[in-house]
């Protein structure tokens, strides 16, 4: 299998988690006493766990239950998702400094 015959669908699994992580992550306001942004901003952080796909990916790659070239692209997308939260955080934390001071909750 060449890299170019990969259907486009195999990088759009990567995307979808990244939003139904941090969608995940607002739906518990409700039950949190964490704000909307801090609820956004841990969303984020839990993407940036490529250990755990790589780990996934490789016990994949060794049973052959994937070929070469789709573990190549979960490594890069791996990377990418980890590599891309400390500037979204270093954003975030630059336009509200205070963002993740501990909220008082409302008794």
């Amino acid at each position: 299998m060449r890299i170019n015959t990969i259907p486009p669908t195999w990088l759009t699994p990567p995307f979808v988690r990244k939003r139904q992580r941090i969608v995940g992550t607002l739906l518990v306001k409700p039950v949190s006493s964490l704000s909307l942004t801090q609820l956004y901003y841990i969303g984020w952080a839990m993407n940036s766990r490529g250990a755990a796909e790589l780990v996934i990916a490789l016990i994949a790659l060794q049973f052959a239950l994937i070929p070469v070239e789709i573990f190549s692209v979960l490594v890069a997308m791996a990377m990418i998702t980890t590599l891309t939260f400390p500037f979204v955080l270093a954003h975030g934390i630059k336009k509200n400094p205070t963002m993740m001071d501990e909220k008082t909750p409302s008794t």
